[in-house]
């Protein structure tokens, strides 16, 4: 079957205007509801045929190399930013609430991951389980987040480096994932702890 050229397309969405006129006259949701998609559709493949490569809806945006390369800086400079973070070679300082807590990395007890749904988009979370029974939320959110990823896969055994891709799918499910553990607990041992 051969693909119809602008022309016909333009044809058929005029055609089908025309028909929608008709039919409002009679039902009025449904004739208007075919004049609005058929005229969008028609206005399109007029405008395409003096515009080849216009498109409303699948429109690629192709950008500059230097927006990509100020794009990518913007990037480098949330990744490499400390945030709220402050580390030193035993561990870390966090401002929480405008005060600093000082941790040990040897003192995290444990890390659990999750994802908050959000509606429209999820939010993965972390979070910090000390031995002072102190606990941290931190989120993707977080300004300091990246630094803290990287800091903590270097200081702690954490077996699954990449573990906030994995919590990431599927979509919409909280998917509470253990990444660290010094005692290699169960999800259940460790919320059972009071």
């Amino acid at each position: 079957m051969r693909e119809l050229t602008q022309k016909e397309k333009t044809i058929i969405g005029i055609s089908g205007l025309i028909i929608s006129i008709l039919v409002f006259q009679k039902y009025f949701v449904a004739g208007l509801t075919g004049i609005i998609f058929t005229a969008i559709y028609a206005i399109e493949n007029i405008v395409k045929i003096y515009y080849p490569k216009f498109n409303w809806f699948r429109q690629e945006i192709n950008y500059s190399p230097e927006i990509k390369e100020e794009r990518r800086k913007e990037f480098l400079k949330i990744y490499n930013d400390s945030g709220i973070f402050t580390y030193n070679e035993n561990g870390f300082s966090i401002l929480t609430e405008n005060k600093a807590e000082n941790v040990n990395w040897q003192s995290i007890k444990t890390l659990v991951g999750f994802k908050e749904d959000l509606y429209a988009v999820d939010r993965i979370c972390l979070w910090i389980y000390l031995e002072n029974e102190m606990i941290i939320k931190i989120n993707e959110e977080t300004k300091g987040w990246f630094q803290f990823l990287e800091n903590s896969k270097t200081k702690l055994d954490i077996k699954d480096k990449m573990w906030e891709m994995t919590i990431s799918n599927p979509a919409f499910e909280q998917n509470t994932t253990i990444i660290f553990d010094k005692e290699n607990r169960t999800l259940e041992e460790i919320n059972n702890v009071k």
